[in-house]
């Protein structure tokens, strides 16, 4: 087995869970599905009927994103040189993901200093040009991504105390301290969405645009984590994390005054601010 894949369920939509299933499968060797919401049995009969290649494993609970990915990684270490990373709402349309997975084999299966290998990301992945033109960069979402399993088990996996939100990107920051690359094709999306779109403007009046509406669950990984990522890694990255506290402050104020949860969200951002401050990482 030389690529092996990954995706985490937390009460995925049942026709979309599938579908997206479908734009991948073909491309791993083995696919390992953590479920976190204890799904319908119906559900999960389904899903085992889709491939032989899938690996059902059902949590004792919400265990997030770091843990499972971990676990997938030691199940996968001895077998698999790269392990895809998907989330369950993402999915390739079948141009894109031919192209995605021809050229990451072409150019960088072998490549012993790429850490994490991404696609560029869309809500809607439509693009005039697919071509293999690839840029380096300086973190990589989760969703899409293939890591090298030799590299991730040197650096100990993902931090687990993360839970969620920054898992991703404080993995690909320790990638570079460490002298490896984190490489995304310009031209070959997934589709991925981010938060909830909900159309608002301010007291309703303005002119209206999409905004990424998340849960204060989230809101408050969110907060803790970026601050702890921004502690970690400011001082040797200060521009890539100036840009996420910029990316932050618009996601805090999005919620803030359109989520239609004023008092809640602003509850979650004050936890996660005080258990940063406290040192408090359990989940």
């Amino acid at each position: 087995m030389l690529i092996s894949g990954v995706v985490i369920l937390y009460h995925p939509d049942p026709q979309e869970i599938i579908r997206n299933i479908h734009s991948y499968i073909d491309y791993v060797d083995i696919l390992i599905i953590f479920d976190n919401s204890y799904s319908s049995p119906d559900l999960i009969k389904k899903i085992k009927a889709e491939s032989s290649k899938i690996i059902f494993i059902q949590n004792e609970g919400n265990e997030g994103i770091a843990k499972p990915l971990n676990k997938a990684l030691e199940m996968v270490i001895d077998k698999s040189l790269w392990l895809l990373t998907m989330d369950q709402d993402s999915y390739f349309e079948p141009a894109q993901a031919s192209a995605f997975f021809n050229s990451f084999n072409k150019l960088f299966f072998h490549a012993e200093n790429v850490a994490v290998l991404c696609p560029n990301h869309s809500d809607r992945a439509e693009s005039s040009i697919i071509n293999d033109d690839y840029e380096q960069v300086d973190k990589a979402i989760t969703s899409g991504s293939v890591v090298n399993t030799r590299i991730c088990s040197q650096l100990k996996g993902f931090e687990e105390k993360l839970f969620i939100d920054y898992v991703d990107f404080e993995y690909c920051y320790r990638c570079i301290m460490s002298g490896y690359k984190i490489i995304r094709f310009s031209n070959i999306y997934l589709n991925h969405t981010i938060g909830v779109k909900r159309q608002a403007g301010y007291f309703s009046v303005f002119k209206k645009s999409n905004r990424s509406i998340h849960s204060p669950f989230r809101v408050y990984f969110m907060v803790r984590n970026f601050l702890y990522v921004s502690k970690k890694y400011k001082r040797h990255l200060p521009e890539e994390i100036k840009q996420r506290k910029k990316e932050l402050s618009v996601i805090l104020k999005n919620n803030i005054l359109f989520s239609g949860q004023f008092f809640r969200v602003l509850i979650a951002i004050i936890k996660g601010y005080l258990h940063f401050k406290q040192n408090k990482f359990s989940s």
